[in-house]
């Protein structure tokens, strides 16, 4: 992926397995210089990898990428593997998409979540989780 900028929050409910836990996101929209954020943080302006971050002082950074490491949602992307015929499952992850808010130039939470289409659509097949009935409150 190159370099990045992360975004840690907490209480995040995976949409896979379902559990709450902290998760690292990942995003190109900002510096691309390895800067790390938490809910409240400012955001850091000036010259990135890609030219010079525009000011944000609010909207919404789309797409940022995260990866659930619980035991559940491992034994299902581990099943996905196998089906695909992938020999080594070591890395077997499932990945999911936020669109993370903010205000004020600030880290201001998560507005939505979605999962990773293609991932999606082999649980959707395969029955393995029921569609998520996901509420986020900021």
């Amino acid at each position: 992926m190159g370099m990045f900028d992360s975004i840690y929050l907490k209480d995040v409910v995976c949409p896979y397995c379902k559990i709450k836990q902290s998760f690292e996101f990942q995003t190109k929209h900002l510096r691309c210089l390895l800067d790390r954020y938490k809910l409240g943080s400012k955001l850091k302006l000036g010259a990135g990898l890609y030219g010079i971050t525009p000011q944000i002082k609010d909207g919404v950074l789309k797409d940022c990428i995260a990866v659930c490491e619980s035991k559940k949602c491992n034994e299902i992307a581990r099943q996905e593997k196998k089906e695909k015929g992938w020999k080594n499952f070591e890395f077997a992850r499932t990945y999911f998409y936020a669109d993370i808010e903010i205000k004020n130039g600030k880290i201001a939470g998560i507005k939505r979540i979605k999962k990773d289409k293609d991932f999606a659509a082999f649980m959707k097949k395969h029955a393995i989780i029921k569609k998520p009935k996901l509420k986020l409150e900021l």
